[in-house]
């Protein structure tokens, strides 16, 4: 008896240890690293995390006009609900925005675009502009292998039109491989970036730029760093860019106009704060893309989020590999007034 007790007991004080510090509802970064979380960071944004919400789903935009209709085809980056950059852009009155998620149907943004390009939904609903939103990490590698035959018609949308509902993990399943990882990670991660086995990097950054009891840290995905390969290589960004033109030429054909967001990784964002980023290779995919011809209106999220950290910090979460809701209503903002620039030069 007294040795199952001596055996219990150090498992039981590593489960209540992770239950105190370990957060599996909020920060994927910080759950998928077993980081102890810090409870009141995400207080600072409590109202916007309980906005109206102002966009559309196409069920209800399918019988609705506005001066100018935008339909917003992305990834996570424009599902984040009340405080994402679609609800902020369908705040203007003079927008009316569309957003519904697709990726039941694929999780590549670039593959929803053409399947509706096929269809029949632009025959159906006005739209006088589509925004295609995509991480910058793998929206090289969304651009390879498509299908041009598939199609995704209105009908076919409005009847899937449910979102899915992601599950965390269960920390308080006794055992659990977290009462493991989540002590074991932190005791590594002084010691190395990514604590030898983890996804997630710790690295110290050259100022404060985060709210919250870790103001000088950055944490982000190693898949920001194993997609530099393709996302430096300039041929690659030129192969990427040059289907976005054929994409836009089609749109242009049905009276709809493409604007194309790549969201910035964290990593690219915070890389020139980071203290030693001399052991980390420097992301050049908004560089090789800048300069490319575009037939499409462009959104440069590197350099519009860049030039607001010196004056605010968490443009980004700490916890996260998304943007909190200032940088997107930052994005937002350049949207609107991107839209309503071009809506005036094509009145003309």
């Amino acid at each position: 008896m007294f040795k199952s007790a001596a055996i219990i007991s150090p498992v039981l004080v590593l489960y209540l240890i992770t239950t105190a510090f370990y957060n599996t509802d909020e920060g994927d970064l910080t759950r998928v690293g077993y980081i102890a979380r810090d409870s009141d960071y995400r207080k600072i944004f409590k109202e916007e995390f309980s906005r109206p919400v102002y966009y559309k789903s196409l069920d209800r935009a399918a019988t609705q006009d506005s001066p100018i209709s935008v339909l917003i085809i992305g990834d996570s980056f424009s599902n984040q609900g009340r405080f994402g950059y679609p609800n902020y852009l369908a705040e203007h009155d003079s927008i009316h925005v569309i957003y519904s998620r697709l990726d039941h149907y694929t999780t590549n943004p670039i593959q929803v675009l053409y399947n509706v390009i096929k269809g029949d939904l632009l025959d159906k609903v006005t739209v006088d502009y589509i925004i295609l939103q995509s991480v910058e990490r793998i929206f090289v590698r969304r651009s390879r292998n498509l299908s041009i035959n598939n199609s995704l018609n209105l009908s076919d949308i409005i009847r899937g039109e449910a979102s899915k509902k992601t599950k965390g993990s269960n920390v308080h399943a006794f055992p659990s491989r977290e009462i493991i990882n989540f002590p074991l990670y932190n005791l590594l991660y002084p010691l190395k970036d990514n604590a030898y086995l983890s996804t997630v990097y710790r690295v110290e950054l050259n100022q404060p730029l985060f709210s919250g009891k870790r103001k000088d840290e950055l944490i982000f995905l190693e898949d920001d760093l194993l997609y530099l390969g393709s996302n430096n290589d300039t041929s690659s960004v030129r192969m990427l860019n040059d289907k976005l033109n054929t994409i836009a030429r089609q749109l242009a054909t049905k009276g709809t106009r493409l604007i194309v967001l790549p969201c910035v990784d964290k990593y690219d964002l915070y890389y020139p704060y980071i203290k030693n980023k001399d052991d980390y290779r420097a992301p050049l995919f908004f560089d090789h893309w800048a300069p490319l011809h575009k037939d499409y209106i462009w959104i440069n999220s590197k350099e519009i989020l860049r030039g607001a950290i010196p004056a605010k910090p968490d443009i980004y979460f700490y916890d996260d590999t998304h943007w909190s809701p200032w940088g997107a209503q930052l994005i937002a903002n350049e949207l609107a007034e991107r839209i309503l620039e071009d809506q005036q030069a094509l009145d003309k």
